[in-house]
């Protein structure tokens, strides 16, 4: 009887016997089976707003069923998959001894931290970063932890007859079919919009070349998917989430050239250029957050939940059809041809030394004549059809470079010096290249302007207070000069608020009253002393706006500035001599600045880099991908294969199951309910 009810166990429980797993021990071999079913549930989570459902339904690390944890963290449940396939790259960075690669591990590092909007450009109050680390991922890592503690989760996927660590299946295992599987939801939703065809589960990106006949990806393999990695064995950062550190791993630099990429990538994965190209492309799908890395924007503009070669396409420069808005309607220029397309860098002055930089894709498009309230509307000039002349598409002055205004096309250094040969500075600023002789700090520094508007020197805090002399001063003695004080902005007569500045001579002068000029009212400077204007000028007559400070200093004592003494309104507040340091409060005038020398034209010579020596240079490389779209994709495969398998000798991990002719639907996709995949 013992005997009958064992082998009759055995017989439904397939599982009876298995090990749950143990961290730092190979993982355990997956089944047809569990790979399909692991896939249906990665689907549902890559799935249009599906996210967030899972989270309510719990994971180990929110068990209250509710997203409180990740308030005040943007995008938490946005472009999942492009954000697992990030986790599975960042799983298999190395540490700073060489050990790791792909162990079911991250750092917590700066993980929850948020860089939060600055109020101005210019605010230089950020650390210069050269470093990544892993913000962003913490719903993805949370959400496979379900996945893989709880053999039912999520709902409306198949469960699994075992939870996949009882069955003894490591973290890392699961998250490198996790980065797998995203790619092909990527390529899968990016087949979708190129036949227009749409599903209330997978909604947004549009297709750029879906006229064009290889805007699908056709795919000549499925995944080699191996097991056997390794968690780590680090002392977990907290109980409710065992696979995050406190060890910090060696991340690539996103500020580096092509050459310390290059670098990095041969150092830490072994791989050659031509992987290296093949394996940035992965930027093609998703967005970056400004409050997670300083960096704005994204990669590719409604392009984010494509798995396709716009990359290289941006990248090469090539024309295109500008898309402002993310209904898809496609703008040409004034003869309705694909619009030129230029790169301009930016130097963000986030960071203390300016950065981050980035470059900027620009189109030279007709405007948006179809929606109001976008930013590159065009209006009764640019869109009536009587101001059109018969055969265009716009009026043809109106044709311009433009941005995509809120989902602007951006590149970084790292990218860029993929295609285009330059250095860096510091670890992240660019140089060597023609049009950069003025692309640096003492010109980005300079975030504050005066006079600005109305030829007025206003208030810095207070835009309603400008610089004023108390009357006409054309009659007035040397002896008996006339005040100038903090009053009201805009009071006639306008000529007495009305000002310019010499840089070169340091002379502040009344613009409409020429020659009087702002001084102090004597030669030796001390505190509380009045400003004045007089007919001639002395040694108290110079000045130097500090654009970086905002403040207005003597040229002949720069410890000394023009300030005040708060008053309750500050209304006809004298306006004296202060001692810098000390007053910063009350010596800060003028108006926030757009400098035009932090973002600027430029031309670089390409890419000649090749590793190894001999084979096709890198800008070669970038070419090819832009313009063969199943070839990129087909060596992607190969080095994103690679590199989950770094840390790991040849052999060590053992081939799993064959996932060719394995398809994934979303619900009603084929007759189905629910998430599934089947053969």
């Amino acid at each position: 009887m013992f005997i009958f009810t064992s082998l009759l166990f055995s017989s439904l429980l397939p599982w009876y016997g298995l090990t749950a797993y143990t961290r730092g021990t190979p993982g355990a071999p997956w089944s047809v089976e569990d790979v399909l079913i692991v896939k249906a549930k990665l689907w549902r989570m890559f799935s249009t707003n599906e996210a967030r459902k899972m989270v309510l339904e719990g994971t180990p690390a929110s068990p209250e069923h509710n997203t409180d944890i990740y308030n005040g963290v943007t995008g938490m449940f946005q472009t999942t998959a492009p954000k697992t396939l990030r986790q599975g790259f960042h799983d298999c960075l190395k540490y700073p001894d060489g050990s790791g690669g792909c162990d079911g591990c991250l750092s917590q590092t700066n993980m929850w931290h948020q860089w939060h909007p600055n109020q101005h450009e210019g605010e230089f109050n950020r650390p210069d970063q050269t470093d990544g680390d892993n913000n962003g991922m913490q719903a993805v890592s949370d959400l496979l932890e379900a996945i893989y503690m709880w053999p039912q989760y999520p709902s409306r996927t198949p469960a699994l007859p075992v939870s996949l660590r009882e069955s003894g299946k490591s973290r890392a295992d699961l998250w490198a079919l996790a980065a797998m599987t995203a790619v092909e939801f990527g390529i899968a939703t990016t087949n979708m919009r190129c036949k227009h065809e749409t599903n209330e589960h997978n909604t947004g990106g549009c297709p750029f070349r879906d006229e064009e006949d290889d805007c699908e990806v056709e795919i000549e393999r499925s995944f080699i998917f191996k097991s056997g990695r390794k968690d780590c064995t680090f002392e977990p950062a907290s109980e409710d989430r065992p696979y995050w550190h406190d060890i910090d791993e060696v991340h690539p630099n996103p500020h580096g050239s092509g050459q310390i990429t290059v670098d990095f990538f041969k150092d830490h994965f072994d791989l050659n250029s031509r992987e290296v190209v093949a394996l940035m492309g992965a930027h093609t799908y998703g967005t970056m957050r400004t409050q997670n890395a300083m960096f704005r924007y994204g990669w590719t503009s409604h392009n984010m939940p494509l798995f396709n070669n716009r990359y290289y396409r941006n990248l090469v420069n090539e024309d295109s059809w500008y898309i402002p808005t993310p209904d898809c309607q496609k703008l040409g220029d004034a003869w309705g041809t694909k619009p030129k397309t230029k790169f301009m860098i930016k130097a963000n002055r986030d960071s203390y030394g300016g950065g981050p930089i980035q470059y900027l894709r620009f189109q030279d498009a007709c405007p948006d004549c179809d929606h109001p309230d976008n930013s590159n509307y065009g209006g009764s000039k640019c869109c009536d059809p009587e101001n059109i002349p018969e055969g265009l598409y716009c009026n043809p002055e109106c044709s311009k470079y433009r941005l995509v205004s809120g989902n602007d096309e951006t590149l970084l250094n790292c990218d860029m010096g993929l295609y285009l040969g330059f250095d860096v500075e510091d670890s992240w600023r660019t140089v060597g290249c023609a049009g950069l002789e003025r692309f640096n700090y003492t010109m980005w520094s300079k975030r504050f302007i005066m006079p600005y508007h109305n030829h007025e020197i206003r208030h810095f805090d207070n835009k309603s207070l400008c610089f004023r002399i108390e009357q006409d001063p054309t009659d007035s003695l040397d002896s008996d000069p006339v005040r100038v004080i903090l009053d009201t902005c805009m009071q006639k007569p306008y000529n007495l608020e009305r000002w310019s500045y010499d840089e070169t001579d340091g002379k502040i002068s009344l613009s409409q009253l020429p020659e009087w000029n702002l001084c102090a009212l004597v030669k030796s400077l001390s505190d509380d002393l009045d400003l004045v204007v007089r007919h001639h000028e002395w040694e108290g007559c110079h000045w130097n706006y500090d654009q970086f400070l905002g403040i207005i200093q003597s040229k002949d004592h720069p410890e000394w500035c023009i300030g005040y003494n708060p008053e309750e309104d500050n209304v006809g507040n004298q306006l004296v001599m202060k001692q810098c340091q000390g007053n910063e409060e009350n010596t800060k005038f003028g108006d926030w600045w757009y400098t035009p020398d932090h973002i600027t034209d430029f031309e670089c010579p390409l890419q000649e880099l090749a590793e190894p020596a001999g084979s096709d240079p890198m800008h070669q490389v970038v070419e090819e991908f832009a313009q063969f779209q199943n070839v990129w994709v087909a060596e992607f495969m190969d080095v994103l294969e690679k590199v989950l398998e770094n840390g790991y000798k040849e052999g060590e991990l053992k081939q799993g199951p064959d996932m060719t002719g394995m398809n994934c639907y979303l619900p009603e996709e084929n007759g189905n309910e629910d998430w599934i995949c089947n053969f």
